[in-house]
């Protein structure tokens, strides 16, 4: 699987920057993927056939991986801070 999260220095300036918007429309996003977890785990379920590579590769793990990025676990709030911490150590990375 991908890193947690891709980000460029453009993704965050066309959506407001890292202290604005951009940190609200990434928690926002992660909110409503979530709550389409199991949608979005049967839809993965359902490709474990197809030839993706990253799908096919290790067919026991794929949905268990997938479902394990969503922190379930976590609170709606904890889920909006742990974005919030991806997104300021992936800007901190590019700055290095």
């Amino acid at each position: 699987m991908p890193p947690a999260m891709k980000l460029t220095s453009d993704m965050v300036n066309a959506m407001g920057g890292r202290d604005k918007q951009f940190v609200v429309y990434c928690s926002m996003a992660f909110r409503i993927l979530r709550i389409n977890a199991n949608l979005i785990s049967n839809l993965f379920a359902l490709m474990l056939d197809s030839r993706i590579p990253d799908i096919a590769t290790d067919r026991d793990r794929t949905v268990q991986k997938v479902i394990d990025r969503f922190h379930l676990q976590l609170s709606d709030e904890e889920a909006c801070q742990l974005v919030h911490r991806l997104i300021l150590t992936s800007i901190l990375r590019k700055c290095q």
